[in-house]
């Protein structure tokens, strides 16, 4: 499927696979499911799309020419990636022990040539389990992240300003929080006020606000209507982690100015 026909409707599965007719095969049977597929033949495509937009699931074939999908998982979880991931390879029991460890990059395995029912089934289990048909606040919750010092918050399709009334920056996030809204395609009018006071609430803590691969008709409709905008509209992970940099080194470099005052007010006055 192109990307970019991506609706909102149905779990949205990464497929990674290099042989074109094993990657077709999954492909159908994946669609029977109702899910919205996107392929990757390479693993460089892969991190592409998980730049971009956001997966209920990931279905990855472990060797490919440019790498595996070891790396890609773990890619995926470093930049704050929280769905399941279900591992394709032919030497599945060798995945058995890492798999069933509490730290496991991954969901589950499944043996290559691949059985159509036992992928259908595992759609079945790991998308119900990550709430893809039940994507509300209380849900994403669950499914938060870190990108560097943001916690990212996964928001539903279709926002409501109760949603982000239920969100509040508090003692773990440090009022850094990244509003996932690359799934989110509307949202209610009252929205706008809820993100100024939202943005406030983060500014108040030392933190920041941050949306993340927000559609631009909406970034351009809350600009319009927040006065002025606290909050900053970022593309993808890459660009949130480099604000995250930037603003820790300026927090950074504030502390330390505020403690050389502290220390010496006579020197800070002259």
């Amino acid at each position: 499927m192109d990307v970019q026909a991506l609706s909102s409707s149905g779990p949205r599965i990464l497929l990674m696979e290099d042989e074109p007719l094993a990657r077709w095969l999954a492909l159908k049977a994946l669609e029977e499911t109702g899910a919205q597929v996107v392929e990757a033949a390479t693993c460089e495509e892969a991190l592409r799309h998980l730049e971009t937009y956001a997966f209920d699931l990931l279905v990855l074939d472990y060797r490919l020419p440019d790498g595996n999908g070891a790396s890609v998982a773990a890619s995926a979880r470093e930049n704050g990636v929280c769905c399941p991931i279900l591992l394709l390879s032919a030497d599945a029991d060798d995945f058995a022990a890492e798999v069933s460890a509490p730290d496991s990059l991954f969901s589950g395995v499944l043996t290559k040539p691949l059985d159509v029912d036992e992928l259908q089934r595992a759609v079945q289990k790991y998308c119900s389990a990550s709430g893809s048909s039940a994507f509300d606040v209380e849900g994403a919750a669950v499914r938060r992240a870190w990108v560097e010092r943001f916690c990212v918050v996964p928001m539903p399709p279709a926002m409501t300003a109760d949603d982000l009334s239920a969100l509040a920056p508090g003692p773990e996030d440090k009022g850094w929080l990244a509003l996932d809204l690359r799934q989110t395609v509307s949202l209610e009018p009252e929205c706008a006020g809820k993100l100024d006071a939202l943005a406030e609430a983060c500014l108040a803590l030392g933190g920041r606000l941050a949306l993340l691969g927000a559609q631009p008709e909406l970034v351009h409709l809350l600009r319009q209507q927040s006065t002025p905008p606290a909050f900053d509209a970022l593309p993808d992970i890459r660009a949130l982690e480099a604000l995250s940099r930037r603003l820790s080194s300026f927090c950074e470099r504030s502390s330390l100015l505020a403690s050389v005052i502290s220390a010496n007010p006579e020197g800070a006055e002259q």
